[in-house]
């Protein structure tokens, strides 16, 4: 037999993101309040968000019901302060509310440079690009209001496409429904409609490139592989290198991998004008391993399209 003694210790506030006095923060943070205990009662009016005006958003639960988390529905504003503030309605799961208010004021970035266009696929004035060529824009951070009017392919007969957005809002790929045209100049635009997630908006830009005559659907494809398909004593300290039909880009740690029963890591260089791809592994390779060297899809030509993903082996000394 036992007894137990009332819980009458007031909740407290353990940490709090952004911290009070914080500057510089992005405008689409999310704020997180951590208790030394589960609370409840959290709600719009007892933890409230105000930027000068009251801040829409979400609040959840996590770690037991001891840290919540403020998702706005909008940001935050640019080069505003904030304010949050948690009120006595908050209490833990014995009723103790917490012993009085909490408040803090964090001020936001004052961002007013506007976003651009770091990369595109295909590259402006690429040819011979197949007709069924999806359009990839990498902008130099996340931008909002990628639509069809604002994301503009014209090929002189009327293409459409989808819109899809990766990279966190920083990619944003142009996907046809069709085929575009032919042998014609197809010309990009992209306008001022769209903005980071400060509102700056984008200097309109435009770019073009030429579709192939009838539609070319040829993909780059890896020649060689050194060491070989199928060596056997090749040295442990041996650098690999695959040689492709053309030049490509995408080569990464995804894309261009090595194996040696777990991953090897190293560094990729180009030479041969982008043709030939080398890796040169950070440790000698294991000795009398096969080692597995893999290309993928990621693997791109300089208009855009994909290699064939192919496999070769060998097995160290």
């Amino acid at each position: 037999m036992f007894t137990t003694a009332p819980d009458t210790t007031a909740p407290t506030v353990m940490s709090r993101t952004p911290a009070p006095n914080a500057t510089m923060v992005p405008i689409a943070s999310t704020i997180v309040v951590t208790f030394d205990e589960p609370v409840m009662g959290v709600s719009s009016s007892t933890f409230t968000v105000n930027n000068g005006a009251v801040v829409t958003g979400s609040r959840s639960s996590s770690n037991g019901g001891r840290t919540w988390t403020f998702s706005p529905l909008t940001m935050l504003g640019n080069n505003a302060t904030v304010t949050v503030t948690l009120t006595t309605g908050i209490t833990d799961l014995a009723g103790n509310p917490l012993a009085s208010p909490v408040s803090w004021t964090f001020s936001t970035i004052n961002d007013t440079t506007a976003p651009m266009v770091s990369s595109t696929l295909p590259l402006a004035n690429a040819t011979n690009i197949a007709t069924n060529n999806n359009i990839v824009i990498n902008f130099s951070e996340p931008v909002t209001n990628v639509t069809a009017a604002s994301f503009l392919v014209d090929d002189g007969a009327g293409i459409t496409g989808i819109i899809g957005v990766s990279n966190g809002g920083a990619t944003w790929t142009f996907v046809p429904t069709g085929q575009m045209a032919g042998a014609v100049v197809v010309n990009v635009q992209l306008t001022s409609a769209i903005t980071d997630l400060a509102g700056n908006p984008l200097p309109l830009t435009n770019y073009t490139f030429s579709t192939a005559g009838t539609g070319d659907m040829s993909r780059p494809s890896a020649q060689t592989f050194s060491p070989a398909n199928n060596a056997t004593n090749v040295p442990t300290n041996t650098t690999i290198a695959v040689t492709f039909s053309e030049p490509v880009v995408g080569v990464d740690a995804t894309t261009f991998t090595i194996d040696a029963g777990g991953p090897v890591a190293g560094t990729r260089v180009a030479s041969n004008g982008g043709r030939t791809w080398t890796f040169n592994p950070s440790a000698a390779l294991p000795s009398g391993t096969l080692v597995t060297v893999m290309v993928t899809t990621g693997i791109v030509d300089f208009e855009g399209q994909t290699i064939f993903a192919l496999t070769s082996s060998f097995t160290t000394q």
